[in-house]
């Protein structure tokens, strides 16, 4: 599933997300289902266990950068609470690749509103996709 929209007043994953059931081959994109993702199911612990703290998620890289600091610090203690108010960006991308990614992908967590049967050529999507990265990038 891909969020299409989002709160307009903050988008915040967590308020009002709108996702498509996506489908794509070489030549097509095949949008199935519109759905509102369900927030009841969700679980903050978890969620913030799915950040800088969750050291399964490591790649060598994050091993090179934090494996002499912040990786081996308690959850919840203090240090670790000063390294995210400092490097919120970082944890928040971790925390939304990690938990609230995977969440959007159970059905069970999405309510399905409509079947809708979309179809765009690859050229399509890919054209819209990259004037969106462009206002994106120029907006930043």
């Amino acid at each position: 599933m891909s969020p299409l929209l989002v709160c307009e007043d903050d988008c915040d994953l967590s308020c009002i997300v709108i996702l498509a059931r996506i489908r794509k081959t070489e030549d097509f994109i095949f949008w199935d289902k519109l759905g509102l993702l369900l927030h009841e199911n969700e679980d903050f612990d978890l969620e913030q266990r799915a950040g800088i703290a969750n050291l399964d998620s490591y790649s060598e890289e994050d091993w090179e950068m934090y494996g002499d600091n912040i990786a081996w610090e308690e959850f919840g203690s203090r240090e670790f609470f000063n390294w995210i108010s400092e490097n919120w960006q970082e944890e928040l991308l971790r925390r939304r690749r990690n938990y609230t990614l995977p969440y959007m992908q159970k059905d069970v967590n999405i309510f399905w509103i409509e079947d809708v049967s979309w179809v765009f050529t690859a050229g399509q999507y890919n054209h819209m996709v990259e004037k969106f990265r462009e206002i994106y990038r120029q907006n930043q």
